[in-house]
């Protein structure tokens, strides 16, 4: 998504769309109000009050997706996952690939550790940024856990260069410093996706 001007055309065409098919789902409804009982199966089971609101749930994803939103702000408890298809092709003219959407979708927690440190070291650490992230965002994390628990353990030569740019982008994160390594900061666990990770190995 590297054309800014690409998207904001494609958030004003779906903010149009979305416009228009709550007008014409307010419209059937209230025809539907208006017939008698007996005659209105054709509006009950239709398109207009089955496939519209679905459409209009998409496009309301696919422009906070543009927005920079997380997929669990903007849908807080829902019982049927997203179609892939449908966002992919509501995205199609800025290129959004469906590693990024299912990733958006996940929302997973990433914890990222010094390279330096001895395995023990690595996972003490990053339980101590896992506890940090919780006390700094107790509400994402619940959404996080009833939504995903899906956790990432990465590593990186230094976390402390990383967290410059995490305030800039706006990401969700938080840092641990450990006292006993004279308060270097080892550890960071981050909201994800971001693509500031994406040069990052496994550890």
């Amino acid at each position: 998504m590297e054309n800014e001007e690409q998207i904001r055309n494609k958030k004003r065409e779906i903010r149009a769309e979305i416009k228009s098919l709550a007008s014409a789902i307010k419209a059937d409804r209230d025809e539907k109000r208006a017939t008698p009982k007996g005659q209105r199966q054709a509006w009950a089971y239709g398109y207009g009050l089955s496939g519209d609101p679905f459409k209009v749930r998409h496009l309301l994803l696919a422009l906070g997706y543009l927005n920079g939103r997380f997929y669990h702000d903007i849908e807080r408890t829902t019982s049927a996952k997203p179609s892939m298809w449908q966002l992919l092709k509501i995205l199609e003219d800025v290129e959004v690939t469906k590693e990024e959407l299912n990733a958006w979708l996940s929302n997973r927690l990433y914890i990222v550790v010094a390279e330096d440190l001895r395995p023990g070291q690595r996972a003490a650490q990053a339980v101590h940024a896992m506890q940090e992230f919780s006390h700094r965002h107790p509400t994402v994390v619940a959404r996080w856990y009833d939504n995903s628990n899906t956790v990432v353990v990465l590593v990186d030569p230094d976390p402390e260069r990383m967290v410059i740019g995490l305030w800039e982008t706006g990401d969700k994160f938080a840092a641990f410093n450990e006292p006993d390594l004279d308060g270097r900061t080892t550890a960071l666990a981050i909201l994800g996706p971001t693509k500031s990770l994406d040069h990052l190995s496994l550890a």
